[in-house]
This record gives structure tokens, sequence and C-alpha cells, in this order.
């Protein structure tokens, strides 16, 4: 399949929102949000630069919320992934433990993340655990969420639900574009992921919080 300009920019003209705050960083490059969770810039330049920065560049012992440094802009991603530190204040990603509960999921399951280009709203499908040692069960590819190919998205995004403590209440296509939130886990080699995809045109938000209404955690 072959890129996806944005519908509605198609020679992806930055808009004017964002020209104001990249007056503050030429490096803010989206804008994150859940309701009382999360509202955060994001930013984009390589994957250490923001460890330790926050989002105009300044020393930060929490750093910022970053893109993947090889996602390509000028058209739609398949995906866009987000890093961010896991933070015991709850800053940044430090907010993702409440999403082991199913409850806190059924309350916050829509995502607002616009870009320099367009906006954009999603809806949470999994959350879970991957691994990041490809000899491991759990290890995702996370090029595959980028690929042409589109039997290798779906393939990782059913790995991505089956990775998920949730059972499965919305459905997600090779040719939804999906947002991952990625930060670290208890264990080095394991990540901790929120994914979500964005909603259709047409689709009822209103139905799809009846869907998430029906989720359950996964029995072990």
């Amino acid at each position: 399949m072959p890129a996806v300009p944005y519908p509605l920019n198609k020679y992806a003209i930055v808009s004017n929102r964002f020209h104001k705050l990249q007056q503050q960083n030429p490096d803010i490059i989206g804008w994150l949000s859940i309701e009382d969770t999360v509202d955060e810039a994001v930013v984009k330049r390589d994957n250490t630069y923001y460890l330790r920065r926050d989002y105009k560049g300044y020393h930060n012992q929490n750093g910022s919320i970053f893109m993947e440094e090889n996602t390509q802009l000028k058209t739609r991603p398949y995906t866009v992934i987000l890093y961010g530190h896991n933070m015991k204040s709850g800053a940044m990603f430090g907010f993702m433990h409440h999403y082991e509960h199913v409850s806190y999921y059924q309350k916050h399951p829509f995502v607002q993340f616009d870009t320099a280009y367009e906006d954009g709203k999603y809806v949470i499908f999994a959350f879970g655990k991957i691994s990041t040692k490809s000899y491991d069960a759990d290890y995702l590819d996370l090029g595959k969420m980028n690929a042409s190919t589109v039997s290798w998205r779906q393939e990782a995004i059913e790995k991505l639900m089956r990775q998920s403590i949730y059972t499965r209440t919305v459905d997600v296509q090779a040719d939804d574009q999906i947002l991952l939130l990625m930060t670290c886990a208890e264990d080095d080699t394991e990540r901790s992921v929120i994914a979500a995809r964005r909603i259709r045109d047409g689709e009822s938000e209103k139905e799809l919080m009846q869907r998430v209404q029906r989720t359950r955690l996964k029995q072990n």
C-alpha cells in the first residue's frame, strides 16, 4: 500500500497552532492529551536528546514525550510511536499503570493526539507488555507496524492484542492508523504499551464507548 497523504492537508503544511508552538522549540511536532491523565507537548529529534530535557529543551529529569526518530511525517504514518519516562510522580508516562485497572480504561478510553499536520482522536484497544528481545515469545517487531506489507502490520496488531490484558471489544484493521505509547517496565527488557487506533470517519464515539464498557480483564 502506498503512503497516504493527509486527507485535509495534502501538502503537509504546518498548522498555525504549531507554527506558534515551534517558536518556542522547532522540535515540537505534536500534542498528546487524555482527559484527567496527560496534556503534554510531543517533540521529535532523536531517541536520546529529550530523555533528560523538557519540551523547550531545558534540563529536566522527567524528560519529554518524544516521537520515534524514524517516523516519517510528510505523509500519514501507519503507526506513530511515542516514548516517555515511567515517572513515579506520574509525570510523562507515569500514568500508564492506571490502565492496569479496566475501570480506569473504561473511563479514559480516548486519546487526542494532534500533529503539526493534522488533528486526531484515537480509541485505546490494548494495554500490555512486550519484550525488546527478539528471542522472547513476547517480542514485538516494531518495524512491522509501519511496513508497507499489509499482512506484516496485521501480524503486529494481532500480537499487541494477544499481549493485551483486556478482552477484545474494539476492532482493529491493518489500514487503521495506530498510536503506541511506550515506557519502561519493571524488567529492563520489557516495555509497557498502550495501543490505540484512529477513530474512523463517521464512526460513533458513543458506540465505541459502549464497546469499551464491555471490556474485561483476560482470565489467566
